[in-house]
């Protein structure tokens, strides 16, 4: 049986109760919950459940395991087929799967895009001339293939603001450096008293 709930992490009761025999009692052990003594009733010896009990689940986790891995085998060797010059949209068509298109997203903007972060990650380091990732992606036991389709560069306007923007900050921090320079000057040439009262 399970041992009480505040006891089951501490692994002294755990390897204590282990260790003893049918009608043994253990010497004291000192638990975070106190002192406890263990007493074994009764030893369960184990078994293996006959393979009826059984079949149905073993099968079943043989079925998704096997699945699992030809899928995964299947992605690998089209992707391989496809790094050495088999045509994307042909190759999936053929293989009775659907290609889905994403809407561009970039490094900075993930919102429009539902890919899992694995997918998303390898795809930025995609490029024309380099449109297949080198292998799979796999998320929640789902494998990916994909390419490269396009790169969309940003609007020239868009680029103006954020050049602004930037421009503004970057002299924003150079006129707060000149002034602790300057402040720091004046301090080290007279004597500077500060006003606690007048500061808050």
């Amino acid at each position: 049986s399970s041992p009480p709930v505040a006891l089951a992490t501490n692994h002294t009761v755990i390897n204590t109760s282990f260790e003893l025999q049918k009608g043994e009692l253990s010497s004291l052990i000192e638990t975070p919950q106190g002192y406890s003594i263990l007493y074994v009733e009764d030893v369960k010896e184990p078994e293996i459940p006959p393979l009826e009990e059984i079949k149905e689940a073993v099968t079943n986790d043989f079925k998704e395991d096997e699945a699992i891995r030809l899928a995964r085998e299947t992605a690998e060797e089209t992707l391989t087929a496809m790094q050495e010059g088999a045509d994307f949209t042909e190759t999936i068509n053929n293989s009775g799967h659907k290609i889905e298109e994403s809407l561009f997203f970039s490094r900075n903007n993930r919102s429009s895009t539902t890919l899992p972060a694995e997918l998303i990650s390898q795809a930025l380091s995609l490029t024309a001339a380099k449109p297949y990732p080198e292998k799979i992606a796999e998320s929640d036991g789902a494998f990916y293939i994909f390419r490269f389709k396009e790169l969309k560069k940003p609007a020239q306007d868009k680029i103006e603001q954020e050049k602004e923007a930037f421009e503004t900050q970057l002299l924003q921090g150079k006129q707060a450096e000149i002034l602790d320079a300057w402040l720091s000057h004046l301090m080290k040439q007279g004597e500077v008293t500060i006003n606690e009262s007048l500061m808050n």
